[in-house]
């Protein structure tokens, strides 16, 4: 059963579309899309050919993916597989037939399914290049990104010291500059989130912000804001910062935003962008 949704940081709940979110890489629009040889296949009661058959989904239908588990193989259009996808509450269809883009997983394993994780994963997703990194349980359905023309890079160092800056306010002191971190735990799954503030390094970067602010949505497209904070990431620098615990809706999004604005000393400081981990739980 789903739980009621709880935000651990202040509510700013609302409704907005931001075109940079489509640029995400490793995102997908939906969960995917039944893709097999004939004109249907089979909904299951659970993950495997040996329970019952409770219904069929078209070829074609775009499906949200709740959570996967592992069952009796299947061969179908992409290879051979044990995945099975939960696409509805005890709705289940082999991921043999559904097109997602990658033959892993891109949710979260069901609660229902120990040989997966017991329903829990975690994954760490960075504006650098190169330094995604997919835990235990943690599905691959990620991405993060910088948009906007006054971020710069200090990469030189490893994934955890490496970032990208910008000044306070920018250039354009209207704060258009933004850093975006997702992820796709699946439908209704409740997740931790915490920011990575590198260290402050070179000695001679201008001072870390006192005040980031960190904003945070569901939805796939018309986004809906459901909590946020701020960080001082000066005080913070080298440490990681949790910024609440939130749970995505029926679509499986969770995104965060950094706006580049401190709201403060303007271009005398540097708001930094590093990563984001989502630690999170199946909610089936």
């Amino acid at each position: 059963m789903r739980r009621s949704i709880r935000y651990a940081a202040a509510a700013m709940v609302g409704t907005v579309t931001m075109l940079a979110w489509a640029a995400l890489p490793a995102y997908a629009s939906f969960g995917g899309t039944i893709n097999s040889s004939g004109p249907s296949v089979n909904i299951r009661s659970g993950p495997g050919t040996n329970y019952s058959i409770i219904g069929s989904i078209a070829q074609g239908t775009e499906v949200f993916i709740d959570c996967v588990g592992n069952g009796t193989a299947v061969s179908g259009p992409f290879g051979t597989t044990t995945l099975w996808d939960e696409i509805g509450s005890g709705r289940w269809v082999t991921d043999a037939f559904v097109k997602t883009g990658t033959n892993n997983p891109i949710a979260m394993p069901c609660k229902t399914s120990p040989a997966l994780g017991g329903g829990s994963g975690s994954i760490i997703t960075n504006v650098v290049n190169g330094c995604d990194a997919t835990n235990a349980g943690g599905g691959v359905n990620h991405g993060s990104l910088t948009s906007g023309s006054d971020w710069f890079p200090e990469t030189s160092a490893s994934c955890s010291d490496a970032y990208y800056y910008t000044f306070g306010n920018g250039p354009n002191a209207s704060g258009s500059d933004f850093a975006f971190w997702g992820y796709y735990p699946g439908a209704s799954a409740t997740c931790r989130i915490t920011i990575h503030i590198p260290p402050h390094s070179p000695a001679s970067q201008l001072p870390y912000a006192s005040l980031a602010t960190y904003e945070v949505y569901t939805n796939s497209s018309s986004l809906t804001a459901i909590g946020g904070t701020t960080i001082n990431q000066s005080a913070n620098a080298g440490k990681d910062v949790s910024i609440g615990t939130y749970q995505a809706d029926n679509s499986g999004y969770l995104r965060v935003r950094l706006d580049d604005s401190d709201g403060t000393a303007g271009a005398s400081q540097v708001v930094v962008a590093n990563s984001a981990t989502f630690t999170c739980t199946s909610e089936y």
